[in-house]
């Protein structure tokens, strides 16, 4: 298994098949997305005026997981973040390590940057993904999801 960070799109191997794992990801939270929108996505997220990030962890040349995330900048971070916006695994990987390996890799990616805060948001029923993060010692906060869609 290997990993690879990106921040640029143009730099980003086998976009077809990456684009086919984040539509698995989307249906799965129930927010499908045609394969034009997640390129589009992608394409403005990877732009080099951003800090978006793309961790994928590739199976030979197949990726089966990925991270997708931002750096962000704040008063109570003491400096910059990193956001997961979004985490996934092949449903006929888990249960391998692969989550485990891919936010440690993230960890030491970050660190290597100075970076060394990370949160995310997980569902209440999402009950993998926090077990993932408890076993890695993050903390769960019973938190209030608020958002407002301006279009």
């Amino acid at each position: 298994m290997k990993i690879h960070f990106y921040q640029s799109y143009q730099k980003i191997l086998e976009i077809e098949k990456i684009i086919a794992l984040i539509k698995q990801q989307m249906f799965a939270i129930n927010s499908e997305k045609s394969g034009s929108a997640i390129d589009e996505a992608l394409k403005n997220a990877l732009m080099k005026s951003k800090r978006a990030l793309l961790l994928v962890s590739y199976l030979d040349d197949n990726p089966i997981g990925f991270i997708f995330g931002n750096i962000g900048s704040g008063i109570e971070s003491g400096g910059d973040y990193f956001w997961i916006n979004e985490i996934h695994v092949r449903k006929d990987f888990r249960h391998q390590g692969i989550g485990t390996s891919m936010i440690e890799a993230l960890e030491k990616w970050l660190e290597d940057r100075k970076i060394f805060y990370i949160a995310a948001v997980i569902e209440k029923q999402n009950i993998h993904s926090q077990d993932l993060f408890n076993k890695l010692d993050y903390d769960i906060k019973d938190l209030k999801w608020i958002d407002k869609n301006l279009l």
